[in-house]
Formats: C-alpha cells, sequence, structure tokens
C-alpha cells in the first residue's frame, strides 16, 4: 500500500496558518463529542487530521471527519495507515458531506435518500404512513447524509457495534459500491420510526427520530441490522 507522506516542515507551515486556524476548532469541537471507548489517543488523531487537510486541500477539516477516522485508526493501530486509508474513505462519503451541496451532488442526494425512504417503505410496510410522515420534515434530506450516511452510522452505534456495522460497509465502499451504506441507511431509519413514539408535526417528530439516535446502539442490535442487510441483498439478487 502506498503511504502518503508530508514533509515536517511544510506541517509545521501549515499548523502556523490562518486556514489552520479556522479549522482546528472544529476538529477540537468533534474531538470532545468522540465515543468514549476506543484506543485513539488526541495525539494520533491530530497527527492525521492536520496531515490530511494538507493533502486534501479541497476539502481541509470538515465537521464529523472524526468519526471516520476513529474506527481506522483503533484498527490500523498505524497513523500513516489511517492517513492513507481516511483519504480514500472521504472520497468515497463526501457528496454526502456537508460540502457534497457545494460539490454540485444536490441531486444525487436527493435521489440516495429517496432511495433510502423507498426500501425501508417497501421492506416494512406498516411503517409506510410514519416514514412518509417523517419524509416531509424540514431538512429530512441532509439529516439522513449527515447524521447517518457522510460519518457512517459514527454516531448511531457503540463503538463496538460500530466495527461489526463496518465489516458490512467499507469494503464495499472503497470499492465504489454503496449498496449496503443505503440498505444499512434504509434498516436504521425503520427502526427508529420503530422505536420511537410518533408526533402529529412532521418537524417534532423528526426531533423524537434523532432523538433515538443520540443513544447509541449495542452490539446486538448492529449484528441484527447488517443480518438483514444482507437478508435483503440476498433476496434482492
Amino acid at each position: 500500500m502506498p503511504l502518503c507522506r508530508v514533509p515536517p516542515a511544510r506541517v509545521s507551515e501549515y499548523e502556523r496558518s490562518a486556514e489552520w486556524a479556522a479549522l482546528s476548532p472544529v476538529f477540537e469541537a468533534d474531538w470532545q463529542r468522540r465515543p468514549r471507548n476506543t484506543n485513539v489517543l488526541y495525539a494520533d488523531g491530530h497527527w492525521v487530521v492536520v496531515r490530511f487537510a494538507v493533502l486534501a486541500r479541497y476539502f481541509g477539516y470538515v465537521q464529523g471527519y472524526l468519526y471516520l477516522l476513529l474506527p481506522l485508526q483503533h484498527v490500523l493501530a498505524s497513523r500513516e495507515l489511517t492517513l492513507h486509508a481516511l483519504l480514500t474513505l472521504v472520497g468515497a462519503t463526501h457528496c454526502y458531506s456537508p460540502i457534497g451541496l457545494e460539490l454540485g451532488f444536490y441531486k444525487h442526494r436527493k435521489a440516495v435518500v429517496s432511495d433510502v425512504l423507498l426500501r425501508a417503505i417497501r421492506r416494512y410496510p406498516h411503517a409506510r404512513a410514519r416514514l412518509l410522515h417523517l419524509s416531509t420534515s424540514d431538512a429530512f434530506c441532509d439529516n439522513v447524509c449527515l447524521r447517518l450516511l457522510f460519518i457512517m452510522f459514527g454516531q448511531s452505534f457503540e463503538f463496538d457495534a460500530l466495527l461489526i456495522v463496518w465489516d458490512l460497509l467499507l469494503p464495499a465502499l472503497c470499492a465504489g459500491d454503496h449498496e449496503p451504506l443505503i440498505d444499512m441507511a434504509s434498516e436504521l431509519l425503520a427502526h427508529y420510526v420503530r422505536t420511537s413514539e410518533r408526533r402529529n408535526d412532521a418537524n417534532e417528530d423528526a426531533d423524537a427520530i434523532w432523538g433515538v439516535r443520540s443513544k447509541p446502539m449495542g452490539s446486538e442490535t448492529a449484528a441484527e441490522l447488517v443480518a438483514r442487510c444482507i437478508s435483503a441483498r440476498t433476496h434482492a439478487c
């Protein structure tokens, strides 16, 4: 695997720049919100993020990248390998990121979120009315993209459970196949609908849904959702 190396002088120069002064607080805020049960040290995360920002000048550091970095560093246990992997992974998920609209992915995002919704309705027809109600809420598309797809469910599962989900998603996504990611989003959306109380107002209903999401799920639920994704894909073939 070819590794990405950045000369130390270039890193030092960038860390003194006005650009990093603007981006650094975003990383710091993400770090404070990170899952606690990882073996990733601040020094490792900072090392990777600064070099990522140097190499990926068209992205810099965007809120949420830390949720992609943490599982990679946790498993790879190497700053250099994590940097290389993060560059690959961000290239796959940036269309769902906060800057995805600026990059021209408006139609793509709308199509993907519609697909997420339709798959959930097709698999769980009894939840159709609630799902359609939810889809009329403000920023429904942005919520699905930012809270689920972009960070690959990094806030939805406890860390050990997230690794189970990533075992399904990562090989496909790095090969350009977003189908497992979309499948998992549809299963997760349907799960949130089944486990939260419906509100009459669509925006209040959305708050209830994303409130459920704020309570990370464990390995048993992760394994169940992964099994459902695999089963759905098997029956679709």
